[in-house]
């Protein structure tokens, strides 16, 4: 009896360091399957988002905008929508356009027309001989709904590539059925630069809005609650600028790059002369050099008043 206790104790202590053996080598392969499940998404992540950038991005171009003067006023991004070198961007780029340059990944073009231009919608129809160019798919009728994964790419100023990832939280009706998408962006896994201007894309790839941080007052008098910064999504969708892409063109030629009118650049240099100069005299004490004058001015005429009266009496006296 005593023996067979003690190896009923013995094969108790055996089959429990098995037991403990088995369990942990199952909890630690099933850790590992996890991190190696994570690892896999987050890879996958980075390859769909590198494959979407490659894709998109020969149909994004930068924008460079001169004013009457020939000085640079604004710089943005835009796409290409179809094969005869329609433009869609936002009009707040354009705002002050004597010429402008379009700049693709093939191509830099110097003759823009302007086909429609709208600040209530902050869009802007351009258009370019284009060589080439891919268009994005754009979908016009797309039901936008909230918690809807997407994209913004743009171009920053070097021509160099911009990324915001981000969750649909609303869609905003403004004043004349414009519709806002309104989201909440995250830092892209490539630490790409926020878009702060171009296309906005579903989860398929497809352009269902135009990111715009410029809408006019009219546009949000009655929504006072909006805000716009870094951190999040806003664009008109592609629904809202349907009609303008519709209706016909009436095209403006922008000048060539460079071009400038020389009584314009004058009376530029000549205005920021003059306002440069009153700053100046303003911060070395403008008020109390116009009293100085001022009083210069009286002293002179009191000096000259006595002077004249002086002279005509000694004139009346000399008779």
């Amino acid at each position: 009896m005593k023996y067979l206790t003690k190896a009923i104790s013995i094969l108790f202590c055996i089959t429990s360091v098995i037991s403990i053996l088995v369990l942990h080598s199952a909890s630690a392969f099933s850790q590992g399957t996890s991190e190696t499940s994570s690892f896999m998404d987050f890879e996958s992540s980075v390859k769909e988002l590198r494959s979407r950038i490659d894709t998109v991005f020969p149909s994004i171009v930068m924008i460079v905008v001169y004013d009457i003067t020939g000085t640079e006023s604004a710089r943005g991004s835009g796409f290409f929508y179809d094969k005869e070198g329609r433009i869609i961007t936002n009009a707040s780029i354009l705002k002050k356009a004597y010429s402008a340059e379009v700049i693709s990944n093939k191509n830099r073009y110097n003759n823009v027309s302007v086909l429609h231009y709208d600040e209530m919608l902050d869009t802007a129809i351009i258009k370019v001989k284009a060589m080439n160019e891919i268009p994005l798919d754009i979908d016009f009728k797309s039901n936008i709904s909230t918690d809807e994964k997407v994209m913004a790419f743009g171009r920053a100023d070097n021509f160099g590539q911009t990324v915001s990832e981000g969750i649909i939280n609303s869609v905003v009706l403004l004043d004349g059925n414009i519709e806002l998408i309104k989201g909440n962006a995250v830092t892209p896994l490539l630490s790409l630069p926020p878009s702060d201007n171009g296309p906005l894309f579903n989860a398929e790839g497809k352009v269902i809005g135009l990111l715009s941080y410029s809408i006019s007052d009219n546009a949000v008098m009655d929504n006072k609650n909006i805000l716009f910064n870094s951190q999040n999504i806003n664009a008109i969708s592609m629904r809202s600028i349907l009609s303008l892409i519709e209706t016909d063109e009436s095209p403006t030629l922008l000048h060539t790059k460079g071009t400038r009118v020389w009584w314009q650049w004058v009376k530029y240099k000549i205005t920021t002369t003059v306002i440069s100069g009153f700053i100046v005299l303003y911060s070395l004490g403008f008020t109390k050099i116009l009293i100085y004058l001022l009083l210069l001015i009286i002293c002179l005429s009191i000096f000259q008043w006595i002077f004249t009266l002086s002279k005509k009496k000694f004139e009346n006296f000399k008779f």
